[in-house]
């Protein structure tokens, strides 16, 4: 993992992570829902839309969501960059 978010089993489980400044944890989601707060979703076949929200792309495409402070959508990221 990187300096972002501390590895795997950090908190309590391999699929929780903890954020090194804070200590905050994030969970790892599957599928289209919109991430909770302290969720970070993970979306295949998915990438980003123009308002954030993912949509339908091809197969080997990925999409991570995460609500940050102060968004009504979640900050959304795909491999495509």
């Amino acid at each position: 993992m990187s300096k972002y978010l501390g590895g795997a089993g950090a908190i309590a489980s391999k699929d929780e992570y903890a954020d090194p400044s804070t200590g905050d944890g994030y969970t790892f989601v599957m599928g289209a829902a919109e991430p909770s707060a302290g969720q970070i979703n993970y979306d295949a076949g998915s990438i980003c839309g123009a308002d954030g929200v993912a949509t339908a792309g091809k197969s080997r495409n990925y999409v991570l969501r995460i609500k940050l402070e102060g968004q009504t959508s979640p900050y959304c990221v795909d491999n495509r960059s």
